[in-house]
């Protein structure tokens, strides 16, 4: 059967396939997106997930906006505005394909800073829409080269991590927020905010959302897989009410709703006094475990590879003085899994942004053991 015209303009997910090498007993994955295994809170969802026996409604067909109790839940949680809803989804994945299939088409224009999170390139690529690569500062967006795209584009949507940007780490400034969503009331364009690693800052002070400073324009993705596990799929999208009543009806013609025995035991474990001491011990861990990776880099490659700090989330964006697709092949052969950072990219522009020497690694799933090490087998290539 012939593919469709979409999905033969779809990238193969390059991390999605390393991941198969990287599951073999004498490979350091610095690759993947992973939360630390060991801090799966396995052992604390245990008596939640033996209590959904005897709740049998749990287990028929449920509304496709979600369970109602974690919806409440959710509300005072993230403070939504007055006028915002909220979609449970299956991890925030399904959110930005909820949100294409809503909104985008083949002779529409969005805009993201580059990199750019690989499954939401996939998921743009997949609706036909044309995307629109801005360079990407130690702050953020470039904003003259993200208001000269603006001014001559109809621009309808921008896609953006401002927290802990995957797959380079930054943080947007708050000069650089409230810039970019001027821009965005002065031009009309919507913005779409991603938010996976938002809660896991473990340094300096945290950051209004996009979604704070401009409920009125901005739908927010979050996700439970990088604070909780991902295995319970759980994520949600928030929003002006009347553009969740319009996802909503895309919703219904996908899965009709994600599965209510996890949305039931992610409920109970949000309220528990244990959930807060788990995220706390999770950033204290990050901490730790990027100030190693950062240290050893310093310490071990000196000026043959280039940084920049983060304060949270998963990932460190190294620069180096070669070409990094070679570089990381000689790393799988030394036994250390690393992501080029050409493939973060939409085709044919990483030529344009200077990719060719970057590289993303992670430090959250690997021991401040396994990362030393790492390095040390880095170094030796080098």
């Amino acid at each position: 059967m012939e593919t469709a015209t979409q999905w033969q303009q779809l990238q193969p997910s390059y991390i999605r396939e390393i991941l198969a090498a990287s599951q073999q007993p004498d490979i350091i994955s610095l690759a993947g997106g992973l939360p630390a295994g060991d801090l799966l809170p396995v052992n604390e969802l245990q008596p939640y997930i033996e209590a959904l026996t005897a709740q049998p409604d749990l287990f028929q067909y449920g509304g496709s906006a979600g369970y109602e109790p974690l919806r409440q839940d959710l509300r005072r949680r993230y403070d939504l505005d007055k006028n915002s809803e909220l979609i449970i989804t299956s991890g925030s994945q399904q959110g930005l394909d909820i949100i294409a299939r809503t909104y985008l088409d083949s002779d529409t224009h969005i805009a993201l800073e580059a990199p750019c999170y690989l499954g939401a390139l996939q998921v743009f690529q997949l609706s036909g829409a044309t995307i629109c690569p801005v360079r990407q500062t130690p702050t953020g967006p470039d904003l003259e080269e993200l208001e000269q795209l603006f001014h001559t584009t109809a621009i309808k949507l921008f896609y953006a991590v401002p927290d802990f940007h995957n797959p380079t780490g930054v943080c947007w400034d708050l000069k650089t927020r409230q810039a970019v969503i001027s821009l965005c009331q002065h031009y009309g364009v919507f913005l779409l905010e991603d938010s996976p690693y938002r809660a896991l800052r473990f340094i300096g002070e945290s950051m209004p959302s996009l979604a704070d400073l401009a409920p009125d324009i901005t739908l927010q993705l979050n996700s439970f897989s990088k604070t909780v596990t991902p295995g319970i799929r759980l994520g949600f999208i928030s929003g002006p009410e009347q553009l969740i009543d319009q996802l909503l009806r895309t919703r219904q013609a996908m899965d009709l709703h994600s599965p209510l025995p996890f949305q039931q035991v992610l409920l109970e474990f949000l309220k528990s006094p244990t959930y807060s001491l788990h995220l706390n011990k999770l950033k204290q861990v990050y901490r730790d475990r990027y100030t190693a990776l950062a240290e050893s880099l310093r310490n071990r490659l000196g000026n043959q590879a280039q940084f920049n700090e983060v304060e949270g989330g998963m990932f460190l964006w190294l620069t180096l003085q070669e070409d990094a697709e070679q570089f990381a092949e000689r790393a799988l052969a030394a036994g250390v899994a690393t992501v080029p950072g050409c493939h973060f990219y939409p085709p044919h522009y990483s030529a344009d942004f200077n990719a060719h020497r970057t590289l993303r690694l992670n430090f959250s799933h690997s021991s401040i053991e396994q990362l030393r090490h790492a390095v040390d087998r880095l170094t030796e290539i080098l």
